[in-house]
């Protein structure tokens, strides 16, 4: 079995309301350093059946595959369309929880290892809410949970931790556990491009993305980079070449600043089977460990069908079958670069745009001109939004998708 009988979901979200923690000091006992959690996550179990709660179960809403309850499900529709809120792009979520969950959060707590003990432990560390009464349900609005932590890994790594044996083993010919990141994009730092001099819009640009680089920086993680010997995370990430070389950017969604999946199928099509290409050579060649690891039997290792072309010592954890261990699907040999997006196409988006920035302008003009005094300036604006902002605003958002397609090459001139 693939799948556990007890499934654990941790979908991140950015808590913009805040969760309040508080550090005390020696000195003044009614003064203490003060701080808010926003990095927040919506945790699920769903089961197969519905069998009593353990304590490892706490902080997360239950979810039974035999019995249907509307309500909870609804739960994880909205905490997933929260975590994929982006800002701007698509609304906020309201997500409501039990203020509980953070009274008895286990928090991932290192300890002193030297005398041959776990390296961690979980403790609870309940938040300071304050002389006011406990919320309870604690009601938040939630944002995208990439813009405080995109790659979550970290977060995984806690919830298949060994917690018996405090640490969980790295070597491939012990390591029984892993966390496998799919990630479309992997981040990149361009360390070569700073410039010294720049105007006030560059550096705030600068300073908005040296906080989400800095929330995202985990050191833990950094230290152990220089092991190359690590077999309990994997990264699967798109690769295309072109003659034989790969190419700065594979996925024809990743134009339009990621975007660009939403503009056309075939865009969406050509990055699937790509998909499915790396994803052939990632099980094949590098989601691997040794053979000496016990999860291999006798006969698994005097086969030979499994083996690594990168390595022979090493064998695929989870084994390719059938023609596919002999060849790739006839689809995948070649992927063709979706170069067909027209002007036409454009005309078609336009529209959509001009609906989409029409549904902001209105609901923007309600919430911050809503006095009844307020009319004649309401309808100024009204009157210069459809003269000429309109048209404006609509033209140079269609410019920046023409101008990101040619980039990508995916424009057909």
């Amino acid at each position: 079995k693939y799948v556990p009988e007890d499934l654990r979901l941790h979908l991140m979200v950015s808590n913009l309301r805040g969760v309040p923690y508080e550090i005390p000091f020696a000195g003044l006992q009614d003064k203490s350093h003060q701080m808010s959690s926003h990095a927040d996550q919506m945790n699920f179990s769903i089961k197969e059946s519905s069998s009593g709660a353990s304590t490892d179960d706490v902080g997360y809403a239950q979810l039974i595959w035999d019995r249907y309850q509307e309500d909870d499900w609804k739960k994880l529709a909205n905490a997933s369309l929260a975590s994929s809120a982006f800002p701007l792009a698509f609304i906020p979520r309201r997500l409501e929880r039990s203020s509980d969950d953070y009274d008895r959060k286990e928090w991932f707590v290192s300890t002193d290892a030297s005398s041959g003990g776990p390296c961690f432990e979980f403790k609870p560390v309940p938040p300071k809410w304050g002389n006011n009464k406990k919320p309870d349900p604690y009601i938040f609005t939630s944002v995208d949970g990439g813009m405080l932590n995109n790659e979550p890994f970290d977060v995984a790594y806690r919830a298949i931790v060994d917690r018996k044996r405090g640490f969980n083993q790295r070597e491939g010919d012990k390591a029984d556990r892993a966390v496998l990141m799919i990630d479309p994009f992997p981040n990149t730092v361009d360390f070569e491009k700073y410039q010294e001099d720049r105007t006030l819009l560059e550096l705030i640009g600068d300073m908005y993305g040296a906080v989400t680089a800095q929330v995202s920086f985990k050191k833990d993680d950094v230290a152990l980079a220089s092991n190359t010997n690590i077999y309990s995370r994997f990264l699967i990430a798109p690769r295309r070449r072109v003659n034989g070389d790969p190419v700065d950017n594979p996925l024809a969604s990743g134009s339009l600043g990621h975007f660009g999946g939403f503009l056309d199928h075939r865009f969406r099509e050509h990055d699937f089977l790509l998909g499915r290409a790396n994803c052939r050579s990632f099980l094949q060649n590098h989601f691997v460990l040794h053979e000496d690891n016990p999860l291999f039997d006798d006969a698994t290792r005097n086969s030979g069908l499994y083996r690594s072309k990168n390595d022979p010592d090493y064998i695929q954890i989870v084994p390719l079958m059938g023609d596919l261990a002999i060849k790739p699907d006839e689809k995948l040999k070649e992927i063709p670069w979706p170069k067909n997006y027209t002007e036409d196409d454009l005309k078609k988006l336009k529209t959509g745009i001009e609906t989409r920035v029409d549904a902001v302008f209105k609901t923007a003009l309600g919430q911050y001109l809503s006095a009844r005094k307020s009319w004649p300036i309401k309808w100024a604006i009204r009157l210069y939004w459809w003269a000429r902002a309109r048209k404006r605003v609509t033209n140079k958002l269609a410019g920046s998708v023409q101008k990101s397609l040619e980039e990508w090459k995916l424009w057909k001139k």
